[in-house]
């Protein structure tokens, strides 16, 4: 059962608050308040360890990937927002409650923090595949949710997950778009594939790849 809207609050710096089954944590001091760039990062995967078959119920069981405080580092001294957009199903089949959801999240952006690598928003939707919303990726709900929350210039910006997905959602904003996998998928219309988060992050970051349109695998030209 999804849980009806909140009323914001206040936790570790951030605005916490859930509207239309979508949870979002936004910086209250957002800085620079101007259009920029922006990473969206998918959460399980990307930022922590996927938990195959299962979901991330506790803090205990989130365990951030190797290089992945690195690379928020080196995305964040680029000058790009870094944002991340996750689809939490659990949610909604029961496997935990939205405030679990919310202590690990606010767990997880505290400890970004302590090693420099801050994050400045997280948007999670809390639906099921059944529910038909308009959040769940590949749909782009939670990119248009943070463009409502902060001035974003998608043409430069750049979405990473590990799924189909992932990607779809993103290209629809007309962001570039990496996919993770541990070996390279034609089959998946990413502009760019990477291992990691730390590749995509040293990708993101070379002189060339804010400015390249161009696919690095063929586009697939099965239908999705």
């Amino acid at each position: 059962m999804i849980q009806p809207s909140s009323k914001p609050l206040i936790l570790s710096g951030y605005i916490v608050e859930t509207q239309a089954g979508i949870l979002s944590f936004r910086r209250a001091s957002q800085g620079t308040t101007g259009s920029m760039p922006t990473v969206f990062l998918d959460r399980d995967g990307v930022l922590n360890r996927h938990i195959v078959g299962g979901y991330v119920t506790g803090w205990r069981e989130f365990e951030i990937l190797p290089g992945v405080l690195t690379a928020l580092r080196r995305l964040r001294n680029a000058g790009f927002r870094l944002a991340i957009v996750s689809n939490q199903a659990g949610i909604a089949r029961g496997f935990l409650t939205r405030d679990d959801l919310i202590h690990i999240t606010s767990m997880s952006l505290k400890r970004f923090a302590e090693d420099g690598a801050d994050v400045d928003a997280a948007f999670f939707c809390l639906h099921d595949r059944g529910n038909n919303c308009d959040c769940r990726k590949p749909k782009p709900g939670l990119l248009r949710a943070a463009a409502d929350s902060f001035p974003t210039d998608f043409s430069r910006s750049f979405l990473i997950g590990d799924s189909l997905s992932d990607v779809l959602a993103g290209a629809i904003m007309s962001c570039k778009t990496i996919y993770l996998a541990a070996k390279p998928d034609p089959s998946v219309p990413a502009t760019h594939q990477c291992r990691n988060l730390e590749e995509a992050a040293q990708w993101i970051t070379s002189a060339q790849a804010p400015d390249s349109d161009e696919p690095t695998h063929k586009r697939s030209t099965r239908s999705q």
